[in-house]
């Protein structure tokens, strides 16, 4: 059957007609740029080489002067590249997929879709909406979260109907890329269902909660900052584990920015109760240095960088800096 759409550009009207079909193989232009775009990808690209869900892919990415991961990919499988920004589309395509892609997507855009636009997001919507899900969710010790596959809306990042969800546990000891690469998996298999029954699948979408939002702006140097008098010991090992391969978590020496690694609960001495928040000790036995956290509790900390200094042992800290302190100013602030 084919289907014909009228769109405004500006003040001018656009017929613009499209080959309806009703199931697969699908004609499909993908969004993405970092490395948690690259499952899904993978995926629909199996699926266009091996499999009969996909009749033709493409690529839309942000094309800059070092490559990113979907460009690679798409280069390295001779897929073809769309640049963004798109002024139109090039084809007809029956659905547009985005994954973790950075930019929102103009109506008249999404409007030229046959299905609309697809979003693969790694968290169980409205919570954590926004550009780091998983680092939120790890940051603030959060027990559950999944995959959500969302039918896009213009103009606000995240906020389309609910096609299909799926949960899963955060592991205690996680840290965020292993949780990336699990959700990536995981929502890559979401979507290839979705795509299997596509129009059935979006028929049954639905808004979303209007309780529950939480948001997930994009992480900038002070979330590393570790404030010792609000955060107890397992906030502080959250931290680290939200952070692994992004940024370190941070706090200073007497005046010097000291970077922190290796961050483990650890339990408390009786002689640090007398002491505030962020008062250090040193753990001859283990080799780890001891920090008091809000709450009495205790953090060891393996890895020390002292500004201007090359990354040291907990020992090393230990003689080059602790021992030489007086008591009072043995203290992270």
């Amino acid at each position: 059957m084919n289907m014909c759409f009228l769109l405004r550009f500006n003040t001018f009207l656009i017929k613009r007609c499209y080959s309806s079909t009703s199931k697969p193989p699908w004609n499909v232009l993908f969004f993405g740029s970092d490395n948690f775009s690259i499952s899904s990808l993978k995926a629909l690209y199996n699926e266009f080489k091996y499999g009969k869900l996909i009749q033709n892919l493409e690529v839309c990415t942000s094309i800059k002067t070092k490559s990113n991961s979907v460009e690679k990919f798409a280069n390295d499988h001779k897929l073809k590249i769309c640049s963004w920004p798109l002024k139109t589309l090039n084809q007809n395509y029956n659905v547009g997929i985005v994954v973790s892609f950075g930019h929102l997507i103009p109506e008249y855009i999404i409007n030229q879709f046959e299905y609309g636009i697809l979003n693969v997001h790694p968290s169980i919507l409205p919570r954590w909406r926004g550009a780091a899900p998983t680092v939120h969710a790890i940051a603030n010790g959060d027990n559950v979260t999944g995959v959500s596959i969302i039918r896009i809306k213009p103009k606000v990042f995240d906020i389309g109907d609910i096609i299909e969800q799926q949960s899963v546990i955060i592991d205690d000891n996680i840290n965020v890329v292993e949780l990336n690469e699990k959700l990536g998996n995981l929502g890559a298999d979401r979507l290839l269902h979705t795509l299997n029954h596509l129009e059935n699948n979006l028929n049954k979408a639905v808004p979303q909660p209007i309780n529950g939002i939480k948001l997930a702006p994009k992480i900038n140097h002070e979330f590393a900052r570790i404030d010792w008098n609000k955060k107890n010991a397992k906030e502080v090992y959250n931290l680290e584990r939200s952070l692994v391969g992004f940024l370190l978590p941070f706090t200073t020496w007497n005046g010097n920015t000291v970077k922190l690694q290796g961050i483990k609960e650890a339990k408390c001495d009786t002689s640090l109760q007398d002491y505030n928040p962020g008062f250090i000790i040193y753990d001859k036995k283990n080799k780890v240095i001891i920090v008091l956290c809000a709450n009495k509790t205790c953090v060891s900390v393996s890895k020390i960088k002292v500004w201007k200094k090359e990354v040291m042992s907990a020992t090393d800290f230990n003689n080059g800096f602790l021992k030489k302190a007086t008591v009072a100013k043995r203290y992270f602030k």
